[in-house]
């Protein structure tokens, strides 16, 4: 063998590409009446706490305002982030505005044969 062909490169066929494994990509639903109407009474409650605050409240301000443990707090916080009810910006959490699911027609609009 001369010693080109010992520096040549082997043909190895098609490599596949290798990729790095995907990022988990959250899509967070949107926000609407039927989503938040599923969900139990406890988080619906802290729901509209924070929907009656549009600045946002922090934990312990929701502490003072609901009757409920701050663990189970917390987990209704997540459990409706999830749900894409709510967000945390800098510590203060927002209701995110609810959009009609199905908007019904109007009466005028339908039309009769």
């Amino acid at each position: 063998m001369s010693a080109a062909g010992a520096l040549a490169p082997r043909s190895t066929g098609s490599i596949g590409h290798i990729s790095a494994p995907e990022k988990d990509v959250r899509v967070t639903p949107r926000a609407d009446s039927a989503a938040l109407n599923v969900q139990p009474r406890q988080r619906r409650h802290v729901y509209e706490a924070l929907a009656n605050a549009p600045d946002g409240q922090s934990v312990k301000e929701l502490l003072g305002d609901l009757d409920i443990p701050e663990r189970d707090l917390r987990e209704s916080l997540r459990k409706l982030d999830d749900a894409g009810l709510v967000h945390r910006e800098r510590g203060q959490w927002k209701a995110v505005p609810l959009e009609a699911s199905a908007p019904a027609p109007p009466p005028d609009s339908v039309e009769t044969p």
